[in-house]
């Protein structure tokens, strides 16, 4: 299992945690807050035990998810990562002192919404409510290893350590809370732009909103990727996500004004969008500001928000609804569905969707869970929307049948 990982790069979670990958990101191996200077822990025992180990053969903990994903025939966070272009790989790895060539980061927890697949590790906004939903009986809860009950922010001198190698990167990954929502992530896209405008940048946002300063600074980079987490349409957008669509799609459209560049939609599958992946790709194939569609990531954690513990019935009457779209739509050409300047990516994730059954709790509780988070959210969230109207097949986890819907 070759990966590109330990020699090239560093990834930093939105509680400051130093990780191996983001795919293993519930096993620190280090806290930004610790460390005086990256390039040198980049080059400590740490890692050079890492790579020495990844050379034998032999993973830490952290890989176990990647191998869970890839015998599920999703694509990994190996597979991604090894596709990044490296041109001075094999120059870096033999050099006395390695050099950090990517960096994905994320300088706080800090979010503007509130999903209802995530976690207060990732939003800031979830984090207060994490507590209550243990003392009102939910205490499966934080079975999740993305359970976090705290807001955390960098200081200023934890970003200073950053802005340091910024530089020398290849690649820099921006992710949350909301990029966004935190102007240090500005300050090292600044940093970026001032002295390393040729660094391939991917920012992960729900890009619900972004200043001009942004956009300006952006548009300074040469090779910018935006991945926008789009999980529905209309209310059921506003729903799953606890944010504003036609904001979001405003703001889609200024990026695209400044400067012609597109964009990614990224949408993530669970139990409230399983029916409804083609209203996502038919609302944007003919926005000119969007390029690809991609179903990139299956809800897994947590279970009670995951497709794989639906009923036989509706994984499969989902999976025949996405196909009969995308083969009626589309041509294929190998892992994409192509349109007039346009792909869909990612369908090969849905093959992993299959009936699934927890080997500590039944299907009785798991579907029950289901709905006892549905009603929690709202309590927490105060959506105006209702979750049930927009999928009417979850109706049928709370015991009523479609028929009397």
């Amino acid at each position: 299992m070759q990966c590109k990982v330990p020699e090239t790069g560093i990834t930093i979670s939105p509680i400051g945690e130093i990780v191996l990958c983001c795919a293993g990101d519930n096993v620190p191996i280090g806290h930004i807050s610790e460390i005086d200077d990256v390039t040198e822990f980049f080059n400590s025992e740490v890692y050079s035990k890492l790579r020495s180990d990844f050379k034998g053969g032999y993973y830490p903990s952290q890989c176990e998810v990647c191998t869970v994903h890839g015998d599920a025939g999703r694509i990994t966070r190996r597979i991604q990562y090894n596709m990044f272009d490296f041109p001075t790989f094999e120059e870096d790895v033999k050099s006395e002192v390695i050099p950090i060539r990517y960096l994905e980061i994320s300088t706080s927890n800090i979010c503007n919404q509130m999903c209802v697949t995530c976690s207060g590790k990732y939003s800031s906004r979830w984090a207060p409510y994490e507590q209550y939903a243990l003392d009102v009986g939910l205490e499966w809860r934080n079975e999740n290893h993305k359970f976090h009950t705290e807001k955390y922010k960098m200081t200023k001198n934890d970003v200073e350590k950053i802005l340091k190698f910024v530089p020398g990167l290849q690649h820099l990954t921006i992710k949350g809370g909301e990029p966004f929502a935190d102007p240090y992530n500005i300050m090292i896209l600044e940093k970026v732009a001032e002295t390393n405008p040729k660094c391939r940048i991917e920012i992960c946002t729900n890009l619900q909103a972004i200043s001009q300063k942004a956009i300006e600074i952006l548009h300074r980079i040469e090779d910018v990727h935006i991945q926008i987490s789009v999980d529905g349409v209309g209310d059921l957008y506003n729903w799953i996500r606890g944010g504003n669509f036609d904001q979001v799609v405003k703001n889609i459209e200024r990026y695209n004004a400044f400067g012609g560049r597109t964009a990614t939609i990224v949408t993530t599958v669970s139990i409230y969008n399983w029916m409804n992946l083609i209203d996502i790709i038919d609302y944007f194939k003919d926005n000119k500001a969007i390029s690809i569609v991609t179903i990139a990531n299956i809800v897994t954690y947590p279970k009670y928000c995951s497709p794989l513990y639906l009923h036989e019935r509706h994984i499969n009457e989902g999976l025949t609804k996405i196909r009969s779209y995308l083969n009626e739509n589309f041509e294929q050409e190998r892992d994409y569905f192509v349109g007039d300047d346009f792909y869909v990516g990612g369908v090969e994730n849905l093959k992993s969707v299959i009936p699934t059954l927890d080997e500590y709790v039944g299907v009785g509780e798991m579907h029950k869970r289901m709905i006892d988070w549905i009603d929690f959210s709202l309590i927490a969230r105060q959506n105006d929307e209702d979750i049930f109207e927009l999928v009417p097949y979850l109706n049928e986890y709370r015991g009523i049948p479609t028929c009397m819907i």
